[in-house]
This record gives structure tokens, sequence and C-alpha cells, in this order.
């Protein structure tokens, strides 16, 4: 089914799914310098705060960023 025809509840479960991958690009983004503290552990960013922001605002409007994977990579999760 396209994105297009999901219903609102989808786009939920969808998008919680990614939730560690969304609370570690919030941190990116709100954070300054290059590196950033997050559940205790201290991380080296691989995107800059406003490529964080603009990955979070494509996400909320369902549509995905190949830097995505960078930062899921970077928690260990694959997507």
């Amino acid at each position: 089914m396209e994105k297009k025809y999901w219903s609102e509840y989808s786009k939920y479960l969808v998008l919680a799914d990614n939730s560690r991958v969304l609370a570690f690009l919030s941190r990116i983004a709100t954070t300054t310098g290059d590196t950033f503290l997050h559940e205790g552990t201290i991380y080296k960013k691989k995107i800059k705060s406003s490529e964080a922001r603009i990955i979070l605002d494509k996400l909320y409007k369902n549509k995905f960023d190949k830097r995505m994977r960078l930062v899921a990579n970077q928690l260990g999760i694959k997507i």
C-alpha cells in the first residue's frame, strides 16, 4: 500500500518503531559541538545539527532521508 493511503494509526506505528532513532536525531539536532551524550554514552556526530533537523522534518512528513541510515548504523540499528 502506498504511504499516501496509510491511516494515521499506521503512520504512528511506523514512527513508533523508529523511536530510538528519532530520540537520537533529536539529541543531535539540539546539541552544539561535535559530541553529545545519549542514554549515558558519548557519541561523535556523524551529521550536523542542521542535517538532523532536516531529517526529522522529513520523517514527520513520512519521507525517508538516506542520511537516516548513517544515524541508525551509529546506534546499531539496520534500516
